[in-house]
């Protein structure tokens, strides 16, 4: 998973290190793992009139930058587990977060969630 402030430094510098990273992972170098969630927040900060004014980039090309993104993903659904308030041994625990990598086919099924969001900003 990349941090949104990756997603935002990159569109805001495309010469630095985070516009590398991003570049990587259009090229195919490594994969990143995204939830619905946090492809939402991605789109919801880097459409901000702040952002767009700081990268000198369109509303068009910015969701096509994050479009691509979401394309490139492997979709995870994360699971919360949490902490139960009686007393008792699972409670040193504490709360739980994991993932779950999907397979092909709902991986498509996300990816094809993820662009009607895309599509409804």
């Amino acid at each position: 998973m990349l941090d949104t402030s990756v997603i935002i430094t990159a569109l805001r510098s495309p010469t630095g290190a985070a516009a590398e990273v991003v570049r990587l992972v259009l090229r195919g170098e490594f994969t990143i793992l995204m939830d619905y969630k946090l492809a939402c927040e991605y789109r919801e900060v880097a459409l901000r009139s702040e952002q767009l004014r700081a990268s000198g980039k369109s509303p068009a090309e910015t969701v096509a930058i994050l479009d691509a993104l979401e394309a490139v993903a492997e979709p995870v659904l994360v699971a919360f587990q949490y902490r139960s308030l009686i007393a008792g041994p699972e409670r040193r625990h504490g709360s739980r977060c994991g993932h779950q990598r999907k397979g092909r086919r709902d991986r498509d099924q996300q990816h094809e969630t993820f662009s009607r969001s895309g599509k409804a900003l």
